[in-house]
C-alpha cells in the first residue's frame, strides 16, 4: 500500500505553513511607478538632448531684418528694445553700439565674438554677455570673454 499523501499546504521543516508574501498590490504599484518615473526622465532628457542637436534658436537676432537696437540713457527714457532703422531717436535714447547681432548663446558665428563685462544686479556681483563683431572697438567696460575649456 502507498503512503497518503501529505495534507495541502505542504507544512515547513518545522510543521509551520510557509510564510504567505504580503502586499503583492504595493510591489507592483512601486515596480510600475519606478518604471514610469524611468520613461519619463529618458523622455525628458531625450528631448532635451534633441534640443540641443538641432537649436532652433540657433540664427536667433536681437532685432528682425531692417531693425536695429537702441538703448535708453536715462532712467526716464522709455524706448529701448528694436527701432527701424533711420528713425530719429528721442533725446534719452541712442544706438546700441554692438547693433543688431546674434544672441549671445549663438555667437560662435563667423565674424562675432562673445563679448562680456561685470555688473552688479540687486547688490550681487554679476557678468553680463553679449555678442559683438570682431572688428568693432568696445565701449568702456567690455572685454572678449575668456574660452571656456570644454
Amino acid at each position: 500500500m502507498t503512503d497518503p499523501l501529505p495534507p495541502y499546504p505542504v507544512s515547513g521543516p518545522q510543521g509551520t505553513p510557509e510564510p504567505v508574501h504580503r502586499h503583492p498590490v504595493l510591489r507592483v504599484v512601486l515596480v510600475a511607478g519606478a518604471a514610469i518615473a524611468l520613461g519619463c526622465g529618458l523622455l525628458v532628457g531625450g528631448a532635451y538632448a534633441l534640443l540641443y542637436v538641432v537649436n532652433p534658436l540657433g540664427d536667433e537676432w536681437v532685432c528682425a531684418e531692417g531693425e536695429a537696437p537702441v538703448i535708453a540713457t536715462s532712467d526716464r527714457a522709455r524706448t529701448a528694445g528694436c527701432v527701424r532703422e533711420g528713425t530719429t531717436l528721442p533725446e534719452d535714447v541712442v544706438w546700441d553700439p554692438f547693433g543688431n547681432r546674434p544672441m549671445p548663446d549663438n555667437c560662435d558665428q563667423e565674424g562675432w565674438v562673445l563679448v562680456e563685462r561685470q555688473v552688479v544686479r540687486r547688490g550681487v556681483p554679476d557678468v553680463e554677455q553679449d555678442c559683438a563683431r570682431e572688428d568693432l572697438v568696445l565701449p568702456d567696460g567690455w572685454t572678449p570673454a575668456e574660452a571656456e575649456d570644454d
